[in-house]
């Protein structure tokens, strides 16, 4: 009888799997990198600048993502971004709070800013919400 059932787990766990191989979905992640310009920020992640037109002139630190973070101090980036690149299909929602509070700016897919606003300013960014219902 456990036999059995291990054999279901396992063929559940390796379907999906499989399914989110065929899907294109990559892993969720978020890293810190330090560097500079648009090209610094990777296909199909979110990255947020120390610095406002992306870190011009030196490298500095960037937090690249497609999570949804809801403490950004977690990441020990909180009031941080001066500026943002969107390299998602997706927008994301940047907040001026944690836990998804306050003021609200979105960060369409496909998109950058070389300086944060209009309504989160600089070094106002909190907590992001990926893929909101587009």
């Amino acid at each position: 009888m456990r036999n059995g059932a291990f054999r279901r787990s396992s063929v559940v766990i390796g379907f999906v799997m499989a399914a989110s191989l065929i899907s294109g979905t990559g892993a969720a992640q978020a890293d810190e990198i330090e560097g500079q310009g648009v090209e610094a920020c990777p296909e199909d992640l979110l990255c947020l600048y120390e610095n406002s037109n992306f870190n011009s002139g030196k490298d500095a630190r960037i937090l690249m993502t497609n999570l949804t973070i809801a403490d950004l101090g977690d990441w020990n980036f909180d009031d941080t971004a001066s500026s943002y690149v969107n390299n998602t299909e997706s927008s994301v929602i940047l907040y001026s709070e944690p836990d998804f509070k306050g003021k609200e700016d979105l960060a369409w897919g496909a998109s950058q800013r070389a300086q944060m606003g209009p309504f989160v300013g600089d070094n106002e960014v909190s907590s992001l919400l990926t893929n909101p219902a587009d």
